[in-house]
C-alpha cells in the first residue's frame, strides 16, 4: 500500500509537473500569439501606409500627366487655331484676288464689245458711204469703185472675225478662271 501511495504520489507529481509543462506551454503560445499579433498588426499597418503612399504616389503621376497631356492638347488646339485662321486669311486673300481678277475680265470683255461695236459702226458708214459714191459714180469707173467696196467689205469681214474671235477667247478664258457661273454667251 506504500508503494501504491508512493506511485500514487508519484504519478500525481509527475502529473502537476506535466500540467506545469502544460501551463508553461500555453503561456508561452500565447506570448507567441501575441507577439505574432503584434507583428501582425505592425505588418498591416505598414501595409496600409504603403498603399497610402502607393495611392498618393499613383494619384500624384495621374494629376501630373492629366496636367501635361492637357497643356499639351491647349497647345496643339491653339496651334491648330492659328493654323485654320491663317487658312481662311489666305482664302479671303484669294477670294478678293478672284474677285478682282473677274472684274477685270470683265471689264477686259466690255472693252472688247464696245471696240467691236465702234469698229462695226465705222465699218458699215464706210460702206454705205462707199455704195452711195459708188451709185453716184456709177457711170465714172464703176469697176473702180466696185472693187474699192469688195476690198472695204473684204477688210470689214476680216476685222468682224478678228474681233469676233477676241472676244470669245476671252470670254472662254473669264468663263474657265470663274467656272462658268455667268450668264449665257452672248453670240457675236
Amino acid at each position: 500500500m506504500v508503494t501504491k501511495l508512493q506511485n500514487m504520489l508519484k504519478l500525481k507529481c509527475n502529473l502537476e509537473d506535466e500540467n506545469q509543462e502544460l501551463k508553461d506551454k500555453v503561456t508561452n503560445v500565447i506570448d507567441e500569439l501575441a507577439i505574432t499579433r503584434e507583428e501582425h498588426k505592425l505588418a498591416m499597418t505598414m501595409s496600409e501606409k504603403k498603399m497610402e503612399d502607393l495611392q498618393a504616389s499613383h494619384k500624384q503621376e495621374i494629376d501630373e500627366l492629366l496636367e501635361t497631356t492637357t497643356a499639351q492638347r491647349e497647345k496643339e488646339v491653339g496651334l491648330l487655331q492659328e493654323s485654320l485662321q491663317s487658312k481662311m486669311n489666305e482664302i479671303g486673300k484669294l477670294h478678293k484676288q478672284l474677285t478682282e481678277l473677274e472684274r477685270e475680265k470683265q471689264t477686259e470683255v466690255a472693252r472688247v464689245r464696245l471696240e467691236y461695236d465702234a469698229k462695226l459702226l465705222k465699218l458699215q458708214k464706210e460702206i454705205t458711204r462707199a455704195q452711195q459714191q459708188s451709185s453716184k459714180t456709177a457711170n465714172r469707173g464703176s469697176d473702180i469703185f466696185r472693187q474699192k467696196l469688195s476690198n472695204v467689205k473684204a477688210e470689214a469681214d476680216q476685222q468682224i472675225s478678228s474681233l469676233k474671235r477676241t472676244i470669245s477667247d476671252l470670254q472662254r478664258r473669264l468663263d474657265a478662271q470663274t467656272g462658268g457661273t455667268y450668264g449665257p454667251k452672248r453670240k457675236f
